[in-house]
């Protein structure tokens, strides 16, 4: 539906005949983008669980349901962008078939454990 709408509104056929319609549709899509827009804009409220980190932008969000955690959103872990990355490479990289839940969360525990030894080891390096 919303595909004919728009291939209306492109029409360069008799555009005098459906000026009034066409400028309607084209503000409803502008209405519509800036609601998308202004709540993909909107802050999470999460900080990183491993870092502390908030928000930075839209794209730098961070993420409250992390890959693994997806049918069990209450107990997935609010990661910052760079963590959710790094997970996310952990993650595929498990080889394990169907990624059952305990195995999902020792990996994580790994994937924690590990963050911890380079934050350790980056603030030995700093003093």
């Amino acid at each position: 539906m919303a595909d004919t709408a728009f291939a209306f509104m492109h029409k360069t056929s008799r555009p005098h005949a459906h000026a009034e319609v066409r400028a309607k549709i084209l503000a409803l899509a502008q209405e519509i983008d800036s609601l998308y827009k202004q709540h993909m804009r909107k802050s999470t409220g999460h900080t990183c669980d491993i870092c502390g980190k908030g928000d930075t932008n839209e794209r730098f969000r961070v993420k409250t349901i992390v890959h693994g955690y997806e049918h069990r959103e209450e107990q997935s872990p609010c990661l910052c962008y760079n963590h959710a990355c790094g997970w996310a490479l952990s993650f595929n990289a498990l080889q394990v078939g169907r990624k059952s839940d305990p195995h999902v969360d020792l990996h994580f525990a790994q994937y924690l454990a590990n963050q911890l030894k380079k934050t350790a080891r980056q603030t030995e390096e700093m003093v």
